[in-house]
């Protein structure tokens, strides 16, 4: 039998928990707070207090008569409870039980922790009809822990599970934290954290270790929020983006796992991960998205788009993205906007499969607004329904060191990497194959709509359907093909001189070997220079976009090697 100080409603019996729960740590990070030693109790092996905010109280809402059994109206005791909490700050603990809330609980002094007994011991949830966010936080250094927040969504019309709310403190909101919660059956965002990008700022949340299921909006929504962390949490069974970062800057999402984002969809977009930039209108920059999972997304896994800037996509996995019967986006990951361009992207280390179109897709608004700077490496791209990776109105890009194979379930041509309209860019050292019985994926490389300035260099490009690149041809400019496995579309051919002295330039974007056999060859100009080479059998190497110039009196037979 447990003393009466080791209770969970005694202080003693808060430590026990606080330890039990694992969140030592966390007392002295979030906000520096740490507890006291009790004035009853010895000090021995107790924190010591620490500023700017601390945790010299603990308010158990029982004392304030709260009955936590799911039925009783429990608004007013958590209420009050909150209202004692001074200044310095001080913890809200709401032992086990249920607290059936019919009205948000709101949070507007600073440096307060609502505790509870552990998230399948303590609950807040939603009465019938409230039709209100549960907890709402609106003021700085508060936290939200070890409890279950149920929005109760099938008796109630609106209402978030944890709203962080800036625009109702109406100035800044600095260093919350929601952690080791679980937020369940909500109608609108399982947590939400907001400002207005023309209004107070919210920046500096951590979202952590949460579990986020069942709702009919976002699981985790960061809106004009900067430099936040959502960190290790579990999303699922959303009915719009599993989580979003919309007009804010400099956030980092890292090790989260997304299962079923939009399976609870009735229109819009469901991403799994969302980082949105208004049309261009409060754009984002300098994200980071880090180690996620996103697992059968009903529109694209990750889409950055409109006017996003600097962003990095690192080591994220993609397994399954536009499988909703509602998809509208069917990318694994999507770099670029329909309303305005992006730019300054790094893409590295993904693995995406089974996307219903292109496993990474990055594209411009148009030819004149172009997706631009982007670096896209060591990305495996497989078993996806279009292309492993498409580039449409992009500029300043390298696609480098890439495996994109088996891809293409489409009645149409696809290809492991396909150009399309793209300017000043590398594709080197790519291996792009399929080894299925049934081959699918047409072209290694396809080409179409032109690529102008592009180097595609040392790809090995063997193994697919129909052959190595698909329509060469269109590339231009500067643009050069330069030991690519697998392709070599014209071999060694004849080539049709004319009358002394005779021209050749090389317009074929790929290094050639000019083979001069018999005759009588007075003399071979080459950049200008006369008097190089003379005589027959001779080899002559042209770079792209090099020629030179035959002088003879009986004709050579002259033959070139695409290499």
């Amino acid at each position: 039998m447990a003393l009466d100080d080791e209770r969970q409603d005694t202080r003693r019996g808060v430590l026990k928990n606080l330890a039990a729960a694992g969140l030592g740590a966390a007392i002295g990070t979030v906000a520096a707070r740490q507890f006291p030693p009790w004035p009853s109790e010895p000090g021995v092996g107790v924190p010591e207090i620490s500023g700017p905010g601390t945790l010299d109280a603990v308010f158990n809402v029982r004392d304030q008569g709260a009955v936590g059994d799911g039925a009783a109206d429990d608004t007013g005791a958590l209420i009050r409870t909150i209202g004692r909490v001074p200044a310095s700050g001080g913890l809200v603990y709401l032992p086990h039980g249920t607290y059936r809330v019919t009205s948000t609980i709101a949070v507007a002094r600073t440096n307060v922790w609502i505790f509870g007994s552990g998230p399948d011991a303590t609950a807040i949830r939603l009465g019938d009809g409230a039709n209100a966010d549960v907890l709402a936080i609106d003021a700085g250094g508060c936290t939200v822990s070890n409890l279950t927040i149920d929005g109760n969504k099938a008796h109630n019309s609106a209402g978030a599970g944890i709203l962080v709310d800036a625009v109702a403190a109406n100035e800044m909101l600095e260093n919350a934290t929601v952690r080791d919660l679980h937020v369940v059956r909500t109608k609108g965002a399982g947590i939400r954290i907001r400002s207005s990008p023309s209004g107070p700022v919210n920046r500096r949340s951590l979202v952590q270790s949460c579990v986020v299921d069942d709702t009919d909006s976002e699981g985790i929504a960061l809106m004009a929020t900067d430099q936040s962390i959502v960190a290790n949490c579990f999303v699922s069974r959303t009915g719009n983006h599993g989580i979003i970062s919309k007009q804010g800057d400099e956030n980092t999402l890292i090790g989260n796992q997304v299962l079923q984002a939009g399976i609870n969809k009735s229109s819009g977009f469901a991403h799994g991960i969302a980082i949105d930039g208004n049309g261009g209108v409060n754009p984002n920059g300098r994200h980071r998205i880090l180690g996620n999972y996103v697992f059968d997304a009903c529109d694209a896994g990750i889409e950055v788009a409109d006017a996003v800037y600097d962003v990095v996509i690192e080591g994220n996995t993609v397994n399954g993205a536009g499988v909703g019967p509602l998809a509208a986006n069917r990318y694994g990951i999507y770099f670029g906007g329909s309303l305005a361009a992006s730019s300054k992207g790094s893409i590295r280390g993904n693995t995406v499969t089974r996307a219903g179109t292109n496993g990474i897709q990055v594209a411009g608004v148009s030819p004149l607004a172009r997706t631009s700077s982007l670096v896209l490496e060591g990305n495996l791209c497989y078993a996806n329904g279009e292309n492993g990776i498409y580039l449409k109105s992009v500029d300043n890009f390298v696609v480098n060191g890439n495996a994109c194979f088996n891809n293409d379930a489409s009645a149409m041509e696809k290809d492991g990497i396909r150009l399309e309209g793209v300017w000043d860019g590398i594709v080197l050292g790519n291996r792009c194959y399929d080894n299925q019985a049934a081959k699918t994926q047409a072209h290694g490389l396809g080409i179409v709509a032109g690529a102008t300035n592009v180097l595609v260099a040392m790809n090995d490009l063997s193994g697919n359907s129909i052959g190595a690149i698909g329509n060469a041809n269109l590339l231009a400019g500067t643009s050069r093909l330069c030991e690519n496995k697998g392709f070599n579309p014209l071999g060694v051919s004849r080539v049709t001189i004319g009358p002394s002295p005779w021209t050749y330039t090389n317009n074929d974007f790929v290094r050639e070997a000019m083979y001069i056999r018999g005759g009588t060859v007075a003399d071979i100009t080459k950049d200008g220079l006369a008097g190089i080479f003379a005589g027959s059998n001779v080899t002559v190497w042209l770079e792209p976009g090099e020629s030179f110039t035959l002088t003879y009196s009986s004709a050579p037979i002259v033959s070139k090697d695409r290499k």
